[in-house]
């Protein structure tokens, strides 16, 4: 199936500390891809999602606008409007804004149910590995 997915389309979600916007998924358009556009607000303005993995696929991340940091693992990256993200699967990640406006990205994962393949954090291990 070929589609062409407008503006205005799509499921709103709600995560902590961040807005989410389901373009396509399985129950979004009955994809066996997910595509979402994510917005994060400047730390400021609410509580900042904890670190997660999705077990057995990538997730795949490009920044439209804003900065960011991203931590993988026990690495640190700043991020910057372009910069495409690959996490590998089973990896312990989290994005976080750091700038004074929103973090926007899109958020591609080859699977049509994320939340079947993702496990929350609640706060940081001391072991991200």
């Amino acid at each position: 199936m070929t589609d062409v997915i407008g503006v205005g389309r799509g499921r709103r979600l709600i995560l902590p500390g961040r807005s989410v916007l389901e373009l396509a998924s399985g129950s979004e358009g009955g994809y066996a891809c997910t595509v979402r556009r994510v917005t994060i607000p400047p730390e400021t303005a609410a509580p900042q999602r904890g670190p997660h993995r999705h077990a057995g696929h990538e997730e795949v991340m490009t920044i439209l606008s804003g900065v960011g940091e991203l931590r993988a693992g026990d690495e640190v990256w700043a991020v910057a409007p372009g910069d495409v993200i690959v996490v590998s699967a089973g990896v312990l990640h989290r994005t976080r804004n750091t700038g004074s406006v929103d973090l926007v990205m899109l958020c591609v994962l080859p699977v049509a149910d994320v939340g079947a393949i993702t496990e929350e954090l609640a706060e940081d291990p001391e072991d991200w590995s």
